[in-house]
């Protein structure tokens, strides 16, 4: 029996193909997508920093709040212990410095199971091959979240391409209603 000797790259020849073609891929997402490659980092940074804030607020206990950001709209969604809680998460995102909306769907309930959970994580993957399969194009420029079935679609679109990706979302099993967070242009 004949061994197989493994290959050894050098890191820096590993550096040299990936770093390239991790550059080629942000080019393209960002070419997709309308919003300017400043705005997406943005984005990412605005909810790393409300989730941060709420994680270290020390009034708010056992909570399960989801940050989504698009284009500097907020959207809070999970579940809260009481009103107190729910007041002092929205009042953290609203006081960020870069949130121009936020949209606060947070419900006072126990935090959801993992089943649930689980749940709502393949609804979210069906709404996007759902979307995916209607108009490519138009499913790298939406961001969807769905929270105890309810699926939230976030992005910056034409008042048709909204219509498109609220029938494609509809048409998936288990959504039990569909929000519209998207910015018309």
């Amino acid at each position: 029996m004949k061994q197989h000797r493994s290959v050894k790259i050098p890191r820096r020849l590993t550096s040299f193909i990936v770093l390239p073609l991790l550059a080629c891929l942000v080019c393209a997402c960002t070419a997709i997508d309308r919003s300017e490659p400043g705005v997406y980092w943005g984005d990412n940074k605005l909810e790393f920093d409300i989730s941060g804030a709420i994680r270290d607020q020390k009034l708010i206990r056992d909570e399960n709040v989801s940050v989504t950001a698009f284009n500097g709209t907020v959207l809070l969604t999970g579940q809260a212990q009481d009103q107190l809680d729910i007041d002092v998460i929205f009042d953290i995102a609203k006081g960020h410095k870069d949130a121009q909306r936020v949209f606060n769907r947070l419900e006072i309930s126990e935090v959801l199971n993992p089943i649930n959970r689980e749940k709502d994580s393949l609804i979210t993957a069906r709404v996007k091959t759902q979307i995916a399969l209607v108009a490519p194009l138009i499913s790298t420029r939406i961001k969807v979240i769905t929270e105890q079935a309810n699926v939230y679609l976030m992005g910056l679109v034409t008042s048709e391409e909204a219509d498109v990706a609220v029938e494609a979302a509809g048409s998936v099993s288990g959504v039990v209603r569909i929000i519209k967070v998207f910015e018309y242009i």
